[in-house]
């Protein structure tokens, strides 16, 4: 029995599109009468690339109709195979077998080529985010590294971030004297759309090896209203852990005003536009030098930063950034 398991938000329906339909078609018109149910395997990838490069519950119980086969023999074999993705992933998705027949034929140089060709311009800003509205972005990340003058690497760093940071350490480690960055062993990451809003819920493990903490941020993003609501959460694994140092950072684009309210848990933000925007928090909230680096040219901002010490088994901050 496999161990992985589907994505708990699934959509209700799935058919193959004409395109789709016809290599179905094609493929199974290549069996044996009564033999058309070896196609499933061809038929689950079809899906998988139809669907975003992940295979729904809908799509397996469709296949099995389509194959007139028993729904449970389609789902062992979708979450048996690694190559199906049983949830969303993202944009950009590598895997590489490394089994011992594919190892045996070279498979350790791709993963060493994929090492040297991707790792070594990307950066540790696990569950950084930047958000815009109306073409205006409001919170962004300081830049790319690659291409940037000699020396990139600080744009490679959590803090260059708008994420959460423990002791001021990056989430990926990164090594001066190796370009490559080791990532956490773990990411999760979850859509959905509730009364009205897109919400998007990730973790990783980053941190666990060194601090034994896994981070949790939960997005909610208003279909209306100009509106992100955040829920940053620190969790320990294991109790009684000593304090750490946390870190969020917001980094703003270039020309906003600010000022804070009586109590310093509100900022006032109006953009080069005219727009005002109100950001809100938990905590008291401080106001940092940042950064924004575009075609090798650093543009001066700012960032608004939630700041803390925990030893909780779980601390979670608060906080929202609304239109006014």
């Amino acid at each position: 029995m496999s161990l992985r398991r589907p994505a708990k938000n699934q959509p209700e329906n799935f058919e193959f599109n004409p395109s789709s339909l016809e290599a179905a078609k094609s493929i199974v018109a290549k069996y044996p009468e009564g033999k058309q149910q070896s196609a499933v395997m061809a038929l689950l990838y079809i899906a998988q690339k139809q669907n975003d490069n992940w295979i729904p519950l809908a799509a397996m119980k469709y296949i099995a109709k389509f194959l007139d086969m028993p729904y449970i023999k389609v789902y062992e074999v979708a979450t048996f195979y690694s190559m199906y993705n049983l949830s969303p992933v993202g944009k950009y998705f590598v895997q590489v077998c490394t089994t011992t027949p594919c190892m045996i034929r070279g498979a350790n140089k791709l993963v060493e080529a994929c090492k040297e060709k991707i790792s070594k311009n990307l950066s540790a800003g696990t569950l950084s985010f930047e958000f815009s509205s109306m073409g205006e972005k409001i919170i962004t990340n300081c830049g790319a590294s690659e291409g940037h003058g000699k020396n990139p690497e600080y744009l490679r760093y959590s803090a260059a971030h708008s994420t959460i940071i423990l002791q001021n350490t990056n989430i990926s480690e990164i090594k001066e004297e190796n370009p490559h960055i080791k990532f956490p062993q773990s990411v999760t990451f979850q859509s959905d759309s509730y009364l009205g809003y897109k919400i998007y819920e990730g973790s990783h493990n980053g941190y666990q090896r060194r601090f034994n903490r896994i981070i949790k941020r939960k997005l909610k993003i208003s279909d209306k209203d100009n509106k992100i609501y955040g829920e940053d959460s620190i969790i320990s694994i294991k109790s009684n852990e000593s304090k750490i140092i946390y870190h969020i950072r917001f980094h703003l684009t270039d020309g906003f005003v600010f000022s804070f309210t009586n109590n310093k848990k509100n900022i006032i933000l109006r953009s080069s536009s005219k727009n005002m925007w109100i950001f809100k928090s938990d905590v008291e909230l401080e106001v940092e030098d940042s950064i924004i680096v575009d075609k090798n040219t650093t543009i001066p901002t700012k960032q608004i930063v939630i700041k803390g010490i925990t030893n909780k088994k779980k601390d979670t901050r608060t906080w929202s950034l609304e239109k006014i």
